[in-house]
């Protein structure tokens, strides 16, 4: 566990959190699996025969999957027919052994802690070493999908989405100071605002879509010195860094929260501001859901912090799909994108406006 990588807050190079965040590492993966196609069978296929493992899908069609970095897939043993969750490392460099590391540190933490709430929606662990995660198979509901054209959350399944993520932020902090975990702060801010975005660099691209106050409101955020200092002050809270529909189960009735591959420490509106993003549900059950945090007794500062990320996780997200534009994807795809799109910088405006307002 002591070689888990740490970003380093001095570092100018920004091709550590490139690795991890930008979306071209889908297609870098894509073409490595091709290339390697036969190698990479006989890889995941003595992997499987080591563990008494075989899948229940097709073994290349999860393969040449290539929405994943990785081979994922829901296998069963050869004799009792237990099925499990196992991702296999395809490629092996930074991001994925960063990947192996961070599940198997988060299930040492859990099991640790068998005592706090968050267990109870983690899938748990069951065996691991460099190369693979073997988790419990989770029988349920995803409630999101890749492109959040799904993405609909019941008032139950929102209240319990909101307890999960009192108890991510309440929790231990003790249980994490000797683990070496990823440290999402000031270079991670920075990073989503410049360096994943180019915004001063395609500001015209920008422009055709967003107004220049909020841009400008965004721009200013780079160099604000009391958000920066707001934010090393806050790191240390637990963070999934991607807690979206996508990545939660409903099994018959619990959340089930998956794909901790990122998991590290962040400030405390991180996961909050994450999932309301990504939030595509009833109106008045998504106005629940950010009212919840609101009628938190915040202070100045928590209210422009937790503005501060609901404005960087907007901006991101917008960033991102205004980039998918020029994937080949199908035209339904690309429909749901675009929707999703404008939906996004309606959010943008309105976060940067009361930033702006907290702030300026």
């Amino acid at each position: 566990m002591n070689n888990i990588i740490a970003v380093n807050k001095n570092q100018k190079d920004p091709k550590h959190l490139y690795e991890m965040f930008c979306a071209d590492t889908t297609k870098i993966y894509h073409d490595y699996k091709k290339q390697n196609l036969k190698y990479l069978i006989t890889k995941v296929e003595n992997i499987l025969n080591q563990l008494h493992l075989k899948t229940i899908d097709p073994l290349l069609n999860d393969l040449l999957d290539n929405t994943k970095a990785h081979f994922s897939s829901i296998v069963e043993s050869d004799s009792e027919k237990t099925k499990y969750f196992i991702k296999i490392i395809l490629k092996e460099d930074i991001l994925m052994q960063k990947m192996i590391l961070n599940n198997q540190t988060l299930g040492k933490i859990l099991k640790n802690n068998k005592d706090i709430e968050l267990s109870r929606h983690t899938p748990t662990l069951v065996d691991s070493n460099t190369n693979f995660l073997l988790y419990e198979f989770i029988q349920g509901r995803n409630i999101g999908s890749r492109y959040n054209d799904s993405s609909i959350v019941t008032k139950t399944e929102n209240d319990q989405i909101i307890s999960i993520l009192k108890c991510i932020v309440s929790f231990n902090h003790q249980s994490m100071t000797s683990a070496k975990i990823e440290s999402y702060g000031r270079d991670f801010f920075l990073f989503y605002i410049n360096q994943n975005s180019s915004l001063i660099r395609d500001r015209n691209m920008y422009n055709k879509y967003i107004d220049n106050k909020t841009l400008s409101t965004i721009e200013k955020l780079s160099n604000d010195q009391h958000v920066l200092a707001l934010i090393d002050n806050s790191v240390g809270y637990l963070t999934h860094n991607d807690f979206r529909p996508a990545n939660i189960i409903n099994a018959n009735g619990v959340m089930k929260i998956i794909d901790w591959d990122l998991f590290g420490k962040g400030i405390k509106f991180h996961d909050i501001a994450r999932f309301y993003n990504f939030y595509y549900s009833d109106q008045i059950i998504q106005d629940q859901y950010l009212n919840t945090w609101l009628h938190e007794k915040m202070t100045t500062e928590e209210l422009i912090l937790f503005y501060t990320w609901l404005t960087l996780e907007s901006f991101h997200e917008t960033n991102m799909v205004l980039r998918r534009f020029n994937e080949n994807i199908s035209k339904g795809n690309l429909n749901i994108i675009k929707n999703n799109f404008y939906k996004r910088i309606n959010k943008l405006v309105t976060f940067t406006d009361i930033l702006n307002k907290l702030l300026y």
